[in-house]
């Protein structure tokens, strides 16, 4: 969608109470309700302006895990998970031996779409060597493993 002005008139109608909605591809992005006075002629004036959409207001259907972004990485990748209901959550990375190198999230958090940089590094802070790593994510009664790979 473009930014732009625009200008709707009206005609003189039957008086009442009208909806205009302005979309998209079919995606309904705003509307507006517009009382329609008896003999007179109704203008809006609109100034569109677009905005950066991440389906913030579409549902969370179902809590899930999603891959890691870019996979290999170098020096940080990009973790998205979902979250349908409000609940406990934990984002835990390992190495291949199964040893916790990095908390990422451990707290409760609201439903909702998420993100999170894992930067290849320690809870303490340090470089980890290249290499494969797991990350587990647990929401509630949900969890799942994925495999990501570090190369330096």
């Amino acid at each position: 969608m473009s930014d732009g002005q625009g200008q709707f008139t009206i005609p003189d109608v039957t008086p009442g109470n009208y909806a205009l909605t302005f979309s998209r591809q079919g995606c309904v992005t705003q509307s507006i309700n517009i009382a329609v006075e008896p003999n007179q002629i109704t203008t809006i004036n609109c100034i569109m302006t677009t905005v950066a959409n991440e389906d913030e207001i579409v549902p969370i259907a179902a809590t899930a895990l999603g891959g890691n972004y870019p996979n290999p990485f170098n020096p940080e990748t990009t973790i998205h998970y979902d979250i349908k209901d409000a609940t406990n959550v934990r984002l835990n990375v390992y190495n291949v031996k199964g040893q916790l190198v990095r908390s990422l999230v451990n707290t409760e958090q609201a439903a909702g779409r998420y993100r999170v940089i894992f930067d290849g590094r320690d809870d303490k802070g340090n470089p980890l060597s290249s290499g494969i790593y797991l990350y587990r994510f647990t929401a509630g009664r949900y969890s799942s493993t994925r495999k990501m790979m570090l190369m330096e």
